[in-house]
């Protein structure tokens, strides 16, 4: 994997294609850096990342299932607690 920052991460994109984007997901388990991110995922799995303040770096494919899980739970989370708060909202009308 090439090392961040240089423009052989950009190399290693060619010839993929974009499947989807993930907002302020990666790195896992690092919110701090994570917060302003885009991720570009490819057709093989991989993405790459780049932060708010330019730095870039490839991600791996195992990284990126684990930031959609971790998104794909988040979003369930928040879908229960949307649930429970229209149903007290209905239950106190």
């Amino acid at each position: 994997m090439p090392a961040s920052n240089t423009k052989d991460c950009f190399r290693e994109c060619v010839g993929k294609k974009i499947k989807g984007v993930l907002f302020d997901a990666l790195p896992v388990g690092d919110r701090h850096i994570a917060i302003g991110t885009k991720t570009l995922v490819f057709d093989d799995g991989s993405g790459l990342t780049i932060t708010s303040g330019g730095a870039f770096w490839i991600e791996s494919a195992t990284e990126i299932g684990r930031a959609i899980e971790i998104k794909r739970s988040e979003l369930e989370d928040n879908r229960r607690d949307i649930q429970d708060v229209l149903v007290a909202a209905g239950a106190a009308a």
